[in-house]
């Protein structure tokens, strides 16, 4: 979890991943992840997984689990922001909602059964 005291920065919100798609469409998680600088190629080479924790729109009540990668290139400019694409791979799941049950086609079937007992009795 993204905890910024575990930095010493104080006062902060724990973190989480957030991902957006279109409309009200977002993934909610958190990660642990691992990374490492490779000074000889000028890299920064991690990796870690997402546990997906919750959505919105489409992906409400969401869950699962998400491995990712990446390497990015480290720039001259040690302050500069690092830049680069993250790989993932996995799999998550949304509740499929139950439909509830509907009255028209027992009526209906209560209409036959009514209509076929008094054309019995006529």
């Amino acid at each position: 979890m993204q905890d910024p005291a575990k930095f010493g920065l104080q006062g902060l919100p724990i973190g989480r991943d957030e991902f957006f798609g279109s409309g009200d469409d977002k993934l909610f998680g958190s990660s642990s992840a691992t990374a490492s600088f490779d000074f000889i190629n000028r890299q920064l080479v991690g990796s870690g997984t997402i546990t997906i924790t919750g959505g919105a729109g489409r992906f409400s009540g969401a869950t699962g689990i998400l491995n990712f990668s990446e390497i990015e290139s480290l720039d001259q400019d040690p302050t500069a922001p690092l830049k680069g694409q993250a790989f993932l791979s996995g799999s998550f799941q949304t509740p499929q909602k139950t439909p509830e049950p509907r009255t028209n086609t027992t009526l209906f079937g209560i209409c036959v059964i009514g209509t076929g007992w008094l054309l019995r009795r006529g």
